[in-house]
């Protein structure tokens, strides 16, 4: 798996709470601390704008676990 997969992976997860909790951008920036035009980079996969450990980050505010294997 590339890089960019991982990371399109976690929004996936991000974008799929998101959706769950009926939240606007605004609504989700605020649950994350984060602002509206962040969410919005996030939601658009702006992959560019993140670390995979700032999505890790992420999806531990929305309460995503995120698990790593090696193999």
């Amino acid at each position: 798996m590339t890089i960019p997969d991982i990371k399109h992976h976690l929004i996936d997860a991000m974008k799929a709470r998101i959706m769950a909790e009926n939240w606007t951008q605004t609504d989700a920036a605020e649950a994350m601390g984060l602002t509206q035009p962040r969410i919005s980079s996030l939601v658009n996969y702006e992959i560019h704008c993140f670390t995979i450990d700032k999505l890790v980050d992420f999806c531990g505010r929305l309460r995503i676990t995120v698990e790593v294997q090696v193999k």
